[in-house]
């Protein structure tokens, strides 16, 4: 089953893009939340994530609305990822790391990792 969950910052913003994408990505299911990215308690989200099971897939129109940062993101698709959950962005879905097959999923990955693990980049060359 494909979920949805969709956010906005303020009641001034309009959530109808993101429903549509969602809906035309075939989420059966679709959370929501008005609320700042940088909140930690989300209801939507948190009843997103709680309603989730082994073989669904959390889909989100942006990478930046289910994470307050980056390593939050990386932490929350773990998470999905240990409970067999999968994530999606929209119409694209984040391939898993060593299946990664865009120059932007890659791109994505090693940005990810650099900033979890406090290295730069001469820090992964190999000799």
């Amino acid at each position: 089953m494909l979920v949805g969950y969709a956010r906005v910052s303020t009641s001034d913003q309009t959530l109808n893009l993101q429903h549509d994408a969602l809906t035309k990505a075939g989420c059966t299911k679709i959370f929501i939340d008005t609320a700042s990215g940088a909140q930690a308690e989300r209801k939507g989200l948190t009843d997103a994530l709680a309603y989730v099971r082994s073989g669904d897939t959390l889909v989100v129109w942006k990478l930046d609305r289910p994470g307050r940062s980056l390593k939050d993101l990386i932490t929350r698709i773990t998470e999905l990822n240990d409970r067999k959950i999968g994530f999606k962005k929209s119409l694209r879905k984040l391939s898993s790391f060593p299946g990664a097959r865009s120059r932007w999923e890659r791109g994505v990955i090693f940005r990810a990792l650099v900033a979890v693990n406090g290295c730069d980049d001469s820090d992964l060359l190999i000799s």
